[in-house]
């Protein structure tokens, strides 16, 4: 599909990408040629090692009172359906998307938006409704991931003076809100991706390279290329 490819082509080809010179020779895993991947930035990384460990354990966080574990292969699957998604509604690389999640989603909203080429603009849980404002606002964030309905409502109620604002994704369902054109949750956005993902076949060869956004803290900025 189209925004899978371009999903690669735009890891690669962002402006924050750095190329760095590889063997020309081909590596060897019992006997068999491997193509060496890129590693200079954040996300080369982490497909990296979800491509090489796919069943370990990534993270583990509480569910209902438990621990839940989640793999290296669901996490890269996750973060893959939601840069798709992202890049499905109109994300274009060095755009803002806020984020406002607790673990594990805010690691894979943090790399998704980091693999659509786009730029994380976090926001901290304690700031005030118009604290968050003031930084979607000065940040023209045009997505923003928000994990609750205090959250929610943080942003609802300086809607009016968020013009660059289209879409604000949750972690869960907000029924009797308004807004419907607005407001989706991350399972919907997911699946958008995972349609437009099915049918690919997203080896290492196909996502040898990508490209990293920064992260927007305040007035500042730091590149997330790993060195």
């Amino acid at each position: 599909h189209p925004l899978a490819l371009n999903l690669f082509a735009r890891i690669d080809s962002g402006p924050w990408s750095r190329q760095v010179a590889l063997p020309d020779n081909e590596l060897m895993i019992d006997d068999t040629p491997v193509t060496p991947m890129r590693l200079d930035t954040i996300v080369h990384r982490f497909r990296a090692r979800a491509a090489h460990q796919p069943l370990r354990t990534a993270m583990r966080h509480v569910v209902d009172g438990h621990w839940s574990t989640i793999t290296w292969a669901d996490y890269a699957t996750a973060v893959e359906e939601t840069a798709v998604g992202l890049m499905a509604l109109g994300v274009e690389p060095g755009d803002r998307v806020g984020a406002r999640i607790e673990l594990p989603e805010w690691h894979i909203a943090d790399l998704a938006i980091m693999s659509a080429g786009a730029v994380t603009v976090p926001v901290y849980p304690t700031s005030s409704s118009s604290q968050v404002a003031y930084v979607l606002d000065n940040s023209d964030a045009r997505v923003c991931f928000v994990d609750d309905t205090e959250q929610l409502a943080k942003v609802l109620l300086h809607l009016p003076s968020l013009p660059s604002l289209e879409r604000i994704v949750s972690f869960g369902s907000a029924p009797g809100l308004d807004h419907a054109g607005l407001l989706m949750t991350l399972d919907d956005l997911r699946a958008g991706g995972a349609v437009d993902l099915a049918g690919q076949n997203l080896n290492d060869a196909a996502i040898a390279h990508a490209d990293v956004g920064n992260h927007c803290c305040g007035t500042g900025a730091i590149d997330h290329r790993a060195t």
